[in-house]
């Protein structure tokens, strides 16, 4: 396992790495792990881009990685044309072949560039939680197509997520379930706590407060 405190070189801020050694210690294990998607919640103080960033030093060299802020009014094909372009740029430099499958449909052609791709693919969307409902919808429905293809991790940025309630813990006194993009007896639980009634089977509103790495830690709003 690498020291994650050997890789700096002066791009970011020893202190900012120095408190957040935990959370950059689990992202470590994401990417070495079999797990599709991974939640980030953010990082104590500034700079979670940065520290993004800098986690980027625990990849392979050949990994490709595409990022997007998304935004209120982002949708899935703003995501679409800003890969596609980034791919681009990829062939541009021999990096990556030109896909054998010709489509005009322009999300048939994103999906023959995931499909024909042979390195390993990382995904990281920041302000995740500032979509609309419809678009989060639509593109966790997309990322968990790219489930499929084993090479593609996703890092999702933001606070608060739709999760599914399955029940009341006894022993934490709190509820638990999974968010959207959480696959059954695979990825982990989401704890949270609630001052309002919150029966078992529906979809709420959770603002996420901590991550062990595995499990989240948050209240309904």
């Amino acid at each position: 396992k690498k020291d994650i405190f050997s890789l700096n070189n002066e791009m970011i801020d020893s202190v900012l790495i120095e408190n957040n050694t935990s959370q950059l210690e689990d992202i470590y294990e994401f990417y070495n792990n079999e797990r599709p998607i991974m939640y980030v919640n953010g990082f104590l103080g500034t700079g979670k881009v940065q520290l993004i960033n800098y986690s980027t030093n625990f990849l392979s060299e050949e990994t490709i990685v595409l990022k997007y802020n998304c935004f209120e009014t982002t949708i899935l094909d703003d995501i679409f044309l800003s890969f596609f372009e980034e791919f681009k740029k990829l062939e541009t430099q021999k990096i990556i072949s030109t896909p054998k499958i010709k489509s005009e449909n322009f999300n048939q052609k994103i999906h023959s560039y995931f499909s024909t791709i042979e390195k390993p693919i990382l995904i990281v969307l920041d302000s995740f939680e500032a979509l609309t409902e419809d678009s989060r919808t639509e593109i966790i429905n997309f990322l968990l197509h790219l489930v499929s293809f084993q090479k593609v991790k996703t890092i999702l940025i933001g606070r608060t997520f739709k999760v599914f309630c399955e029940g009341f813990d006894r022993d934490m006194l709190c509820y638990y379930g999974r968010a959207y993009f959480n696959a059954p007896d695979v990825d982990g639980k989401v704890y949270f706590f609630s001052a309002y009634e919150t029966p078992t089977g529906e979809f709420y509103d959770v603002k996420i407060i901590k991550s062990d790495g595995y499990d989240l830690y948050g209240e309904r709003i």
